[in-house]
């Protein structure tokens, strides 16, 4: 029966996450801000609703929870995955560095404590799931 699975053990590079780094730094200081500002996309990308089937999206092109691009309204917006993830990271990053520095003028701090920890929550879960699918 032992025949019968397969054994794949993975091991990651020892990385030394305390050490600083442009993009980690062990205080959050305005150039810190600026450099992950510059990393994160600033505007969604436009998708031709034709192409929502081939892209393996589940919803359909006349979904009303797509957002259409005001130019086009042929055309859906959205945020390509990585983007999502990296965004995800910088707001984990801005939780830990919460009571350090006032992130209340962010739209995803507003809110109450349980408002953004389901938020926190949300972000770890996703990047839990890509970890755990990535192949």
């Amino acid at each position: 029966m032992a025949d019968r699975f397969k054994e794949k053990a993975r091991t990651f590079e020892n990385h030394q996450f305390a050490i600083k780094t442009s993009y980690f730094g062990f205080e959050a200081t305005d150039q810190l801000e600026d450099i992950w500002n510059e990393l994160l996309p600033e505007h969604p990308i436009t998708i031709p609703s034709s192409r929502v089937e081939s892209l393996g999206h589940g919803n359909s092109a006349d979904d009303p929870d797509w957002i259409r691009d005001p130019h086009d309204t042929s055309n859906l917006l959205a945020l390509p995955e990585y983007a999502v993830q990296l965004g995800c990271l910088n707001f984990l990053r801005q939780v830990g560095y919460r009571s350090d520095r006032d992130f209340t003028y962010l739209k995803s701090f507003q809110g109450d404590d349980s408002l953004v920890w389901a938020r926190a929550y949300q972000c770890i879960e996703r990047l839990r799931h890509a970890i755990m699918n990535f192949d």
